[in-house]
């Protein structure tokens, strides 16, 4: 008086069997009923009901023609048995392909973003990498992801800064003459420029800042601005002129 659903499963000796297949000559005979029981499975696709008597939340959708793979994500996950109705989220696992330092990689995600795709795959990005799409965004619809290798290098230059001339009035020197007071000398500045290579190819720089290490010295001439009486002797006469 026992009745069977036609999702319930009979084991012999942990295998399944029909329920008209014959019973080998023993003794005794131990069967086990397996009833089914309620699974709803929720997809990104939608949810359907199950009626499963598998052990396993793995075995469940196997048994109903779902491929898993180690990517795919199931909550619960795939081992945990079923002991009565379950809810069982589900979402597959996409084939995405990664283009990074000049090699493709096949990889299968079911992260919700670009960079945690990468991250579980083992090639997260570091420093200034980029991913294309951004990894903040969703697994792009064509599977294709492309890495960018960033990096970045200050560079120091020196530059020569030229001295400039001025003249300056002078009481020592005498009137219309010139003396030089003070030699120039050119100074140097110091440049930080920082350059951006992508994937070892230079794509930019630019000038961040620029130290003076030792400013310009003016050359200086002195014009002379004394006034010096001379007497001398003209036709007998003696004239004061400067």
């Amino acid at each position: 008086n026992i009745s069977l659903s036609p999702a319930d499963r009979v084991l012999y000796l942990g295998s399944v069997v029909s329920l008209d297949q014959p019973l080998p000559e023993a003794k005794a005979y131990i069967l086990q009923v397996r009833r089914a029981v309620t699974l709803r499975l929720v997809t990104p696709d939608g949810e359907q009901t199950l009626q499963t008597p598998a052990f396993t939340v793995g075995q469940a959708l196997t048994e109903a023609g779902i491929s898993l793979y180690a990517a795919d994500r199931l909550d619960p996950p795939a081992e945990t048995p079923i002991i009565g109705p379950l809810t069982v989220t589900y979402t597959p696992s996409r084939q995405v392909t990664v283009s990074v330092d000049g090699k493709s990689l096949v990889i299968r995600s079911a992260a919700e973003t670009v960079g945690q795709a990468l991250a579980q795959a083992g090639i997260p990005l570091e420093g200034l990498d980029a991913s294309l799409p951004s990894e903040f965004a969703p697994l792009p619809k064509d599977g294709q992801i492309r890495i960018v290798r960033v990096v970045e290098t200050v560079t120091l230059s020196q530059k020569s800064l030229p001295f400039t001339s001025r003249f300056e009035a002078s009481a020592d020197l005498e009137l219309d003459q010139q003396s030089l007071l003070q030699g120039g000398e050119a100074g140097l500045a110091i440049s930080r420029v920082r350059i951006r290579y992508e994937d070892g190819q230079e794509v930019g720089r630019q000038a961040e800042s620029e130290s003076i290490v030792r400013p310009a010295r003016d050359r200086v001439v002195g014009f002379g601005t004394k006034v010096v009486i001379r007497s001398t002797s003209v036709d007998g006469v003696t004239i004061q002129y400067w």
